[in-house]
């Protein structure tokens, strides 16, 4: 046990309505319908007209018709007309995000082509060009992702008799289409490290910094973040860490503009809702933080300084960065972690749960407070830690920590 460490969903202005730009806002055409039947289908009809059924519709060549106008219709057609309104419809919060990706690297590829001449190798050629540019694995698998869920809609409408990203078989993916291994990212900050990043940033941010980092919060989760969520009189044990104080997360902001005006919603899981303990370190700094800023029991905890239009909004991680940035390079921090990017906020919830696991904390408590629905992901996401941690390569003295029972 560590005792030292550290009302209904609510829509926000949305980005301005527009059509999405490019192939996915212009029409791709119709295709020709071939004239011609397979040859059981021309048996069929010859059968039937030796019966004398001239005028009768045959059920069997109708579905062959719009079958083969179907497999016929170009991607891009399907995706513009029918796959993306219904899709943009069910996930109003994804659609920015999403919509660019189509425009940007789907359409543009697979756009003009007819679903009958989609096939592995050209998605093979699609991901390897992909590689060639040098984009993030996890970029890469985001577009293979999205690719996948649209030819599978198409599957499921009879526009294709099978995805050419999966095998014949039905086991997996084809070769060619398999996810980029992605490196693994062994980014942690230190104590010391915390303390310059923290000492660093505008005063504004400071809390946000430490509560990232003592807490595990998401980004998403933390801008979501009201004063009534926090109760800092009532003790709690999570059984990762006891302290003073407690908080509630109860929801997050989807915000994939990265623009501060998105959508406040429920946590994505049951386990994404939870009651987590807060450390004496975090409820000063969280004061110190409401003394700075003010704020009604209803108001966001973190927001933007506001200006001429008014009081400060939800953050937007867009005009965070530029402060995050400056405060790294201040904190000396800015040229480490090269391999890897540099240090991103969410280092800060690896950081916070490489702490936890250094201390020796279980599995299933560290799980618990980060929101995961299972210790599983937490195994998953940072078994590299754990095995650091087994075999005396990363401990709690080296991280700076202090307080562990």
């Amino acid at each position: 046990m560590i005792h030292s460490l550290d009302r209904p969903c609510t829509t926000l202005p949305a980005p301005p309505a527009q059509a999405l730009a490019g192939h996915l806002s212009r029409r791709y055409g119709q295709p020709a319908l071939s004239g011609h039947l397979t040859e059981p289908a021309a048996k069929a009809a010859k059968r039937r007209l030796d019966r004398g059924q001239h005028n009768e519709p045959d059920p069997d060549i109708s579905t062959e018709v719009t079958q083969q106008q179907k497999v016929l219709t170009l991607f891009g057609d399907y995706v513009s007309n029918t796959w993306w309104p219904r899709w943009r419809d069910g996930h109003p919060h994804s659609a920015y995000l999403y919509g660019k990706r189509i425009e940007k690297r789907i359409l543009p590829t697979f756009g003009d082509l007819r679903f009958i001449d989609l096939d592995a190798d050209r998605v093979g050629d699609w991901k390897a060009k992909m590689v060639a540019e040098g984009l993030a694995a996890q970029t890469i698998n985001a577009y293979l992702s999205l690719l996948g869920t649209i030819l599978n809609a198409a599957v499921d409408s009879d526009y294709l008799p099978r995805s050419p990203m999966r095998r014949k078989s039905g086991a997996g993916r084809v070769e060619a289409a398999k996810n980029q291994k992605a490196p693994r990212r062994e980014v942690w900050l230190t104590r010391t490290q915390l303390d310059r990043l923290a000492g660093a940033i505008n005063p504004r941010y400071n809390a946000l910094v430490l509560a990232a980092a003592l807490t595990g919060l998401r980004w998403g989760e933390l801008t979501a973040l009201r004063w009534d969520d926090l109760q800092l009189t009532r003790p709690f044990d999570d059984g990762a860490v006891a302290g003073p104080a407690r908080l509630r997360v109860v929801r997050a902001l989807s915000d994939p503009a990265n623009s501060g005006r998105g959508l406040v919603k429920g946590p994505k899981t049951e386990a994404g809702r939870r009651t987590i303990a807060l450390d004496q370190e975090t409820v000063e700094a969280l004061s110190a933080h409401r003394k700075l800023v003010g704020g009604e029991e209803w108001d966001f905890v973190f927001t933007t300084p506001g200006g001429s239009q008014g009081p400060g909004g939800p953050l937007a991680r867009n005009n965070f960065w530029r402060v995050w940035n400056r405060a790294l390079k201040d904190a000396k921090l800015s040229r480490l972690w090269q391999d890897y990017g540099g240090l991103h906020f969410h280092d800060l919830r690896h950081t916070h749960a490489t702490w936890l696991l250094a201390r020796r904390v279980l599995l299933v408590a560290v799980a618990n407070r980060l929101g995961h629905a299972n210790p599983v992901i937490t195994m998953m996401v940072y078994a590299h830690i754990d095995r650091l941690v087994e075999r005396g390569e990363l401990t709690a003295d080296e991280l700076g920590l202090e307080g562990t029972e």
